[in-house]
């Protein structure tokens, strides 16, 4: 089963279907949410997400997506993915 690993910027463009994400990546995450493969997002990223939504610059919505759609916790973490652990 495939997985898709994507940064703080694009699951926040994804979750809140920003035309800055592109069109690549959007379909990359399209195709991995229909099929039901994994989206990888670092740990730090639920931090950073939270840290934008506190500052007025993301609407909670996303964080509240992101968390909803995440199985039985908080992110997925893909350290293991770079370092080969």
């Amino acid at each position: 089963m495939p997985a898709v690993v994507a940064d703080t910027h694009a699951i926040v463009w994804y979750l809140t279907n920003s035309p800055r994400l592109s069109p690549a990546a959007a379909q990359a995450l399209d195709d991995a949410s229909a099929a039901g493969d994994s989206i990888l997002i670092p740990s730090i990223s639920l931090v950073e997400l939270t840290y934008l939504v506190e500052k007025g610059r993301v609407p909670a919505e996303a964080r509240k997506r992101l968390v909803k759609h995440s199985p039985n916790r908080a992110v997925h973490t893909s350290w293991r993915l770079w370092t080969g652990a």
